[in-house]
């Protein structure tokens, strides 16, 4: 059985041991990506519990993936370059922070969390998600493919290989 639901604090020690190897697996590949302290962290996981912004992706019981998603509009997303967003773009939702336990990597957990993130997001009156990753992450790149979304353009994240190719799915 597979159930998304809202991240409470119970959960944030499951989840930060998930970010954490997420961290490492994403190093480990050679990507730049939520190294050096420029990626999500335990006061980012807080604050997406506290804002009721974070989701926890539950299989057989047990907390297996993790995502925010919050409503926009955000600077990255309104700067997009080599690009252009369809649809009339005042009003749509962004999913940050995808994470999989690595227990269950390979298993498509990660199309599954965005899929059931899209449903939600649409249950809550968007129709216009989007979504970002580092050019060079091909894993996150096939994932974000796969469940159904398009890519956009590029935005800059004000931080070191702050490059992200950006996504959006229209519903």
């Amino acid at each position: 059985m597979i159930n998304l639901r809202l991240a409470t604090p119970d959960d944030i020690d499951t989840v930060e041991a998930i970010m954490d190897d997420a961290c490492k697996y994403l190093g480990s590949q050679g990507l730049p990506q939520w190294q050096n302290g420029y990626g999500p962290n335990r006061a980012s996981l807080d604050n997406d519990v506290r804002l009721g912004h974070g989701y926890v992706l539950e299989a057989d019981g047990a907390v297996r993936g993790y995502a925010s998603l919050e409503p926009g509009p955000e600077d990255d997303y309104e700067a997009l370059q080599n690009g252009s967003w369809e649809g009339p773009g005042e009003k749509y939702a962004v999913i940050h922070r995808v994470m999989v336990d690595q227990a269950v990597r390979g298993r498509r957990i990660g199309i599954t969390i965005l899929k059931m993130l899209v449903d939600e997001a649409h249950r809550m009156g968007f129709n216009d998600i989007r979504i970002d990753t580092y050019p060079g992450n091909t894993i996150m790149k096939k994932t974000v493919s796969q469940a159904g979304f398009t890519q956009r353009g590029e935005i800059m994240l004000n931080i070191p290989d702050g490059e992200r190719i950006a996504y959006q799915i229209l519903l």
